[in-house]
C-alpha cells in the first residue's frame, strides 16, 4: 500500500496527518511504527479499521511522540492508552474525543505517567468519569486545554 511505500522510503519523517483516510488498516500503521521511529506528531482522526494493535505498536516504537490524535478511532480500549502512558512519556497532547470504549482504567494511568500532558480532547467519551478528571487535575499540571464535553 501507499502507507507501506511511505514507510519504507521517508523512515525519518516526523509528522504524519492520515485524518480520514478511512481504509487504512493495522497492517499499514504497524509497519510505518517499525520504519519511522522518528514520529512525534501523528493524526489518525476518523482511521475507523484501526485497533489497539496500532497504536499500541505506535507506542512501543515512538517514544518521541509529542501529539498523537486518535479521535474517532472507535475500535480503541484501554491497551492502547495504558501502552502510549508506559512508553509515551513526551506526550503533551492527546486526542481521543469519540472512542468510547475507553474508561478510568487507562485515562487514570495517563495521567499519573504523562504529568507533562498539555491538551486532553476526551469528548464523548461516556465510560470516562470525574476520577479521570480529577487525577488529571491532580498530576497534570501543565495542562492547558481538557475538553470534556458530551
Amino acid at each position: 500500500t501507499s502507507i507501506n511505500r511511505i514507510a519504507e522510503c521517508c523512515p525519518n519523517m516526523k509528522v504524519l496527518n492520515l485524518m480520514g483516510c478511512d481504509r487504512v488498516t493495522d497492517i499499514s500503521v504497524i509497519k510505518l511504527a517499525e520504519c519511522c521511529h522518528n514520529i512525534q506528531i501523528l493524526n489518525l482522526t476518523f482511521c475507523a479499521k484501526l485497533t489497539d494493535d496500532s497504536i499500541i505498536k505506535i507506542a512501543e516504537s515512538c517514544h518521541d511522540i509529542k501529539v498523537l490524535d486518535i479521535s474517532y478511532c472507535r475500535n480503541i480500549t484501554d491497551m492502547s492508552i495504558l501502552k502510549v502512558a508506559e512508553c509515551c512519556h513526551n506526550l503533551k497532547h492527546l486526542y481521543i474525543p469519540g472512542c468510547r470504549n475507553l474508561t478510568d482504567l487507562g485515562m487514570i494511568k495517563l495521567a499519573e505517567c504523562c504529568p507533562d500532558l498539555r491538551t486532553l480532547y476526551i469528548s464523548y467519551c461516556h465510560n470516562v468519569t470525574n476520577a479521570s478528571i480529577l487525577k488529571v487535575a491532580e498530576c497534570c499540571l501543565s495542562i492547558k486545554f481538557l475538553n470534556v464535553s458530551g
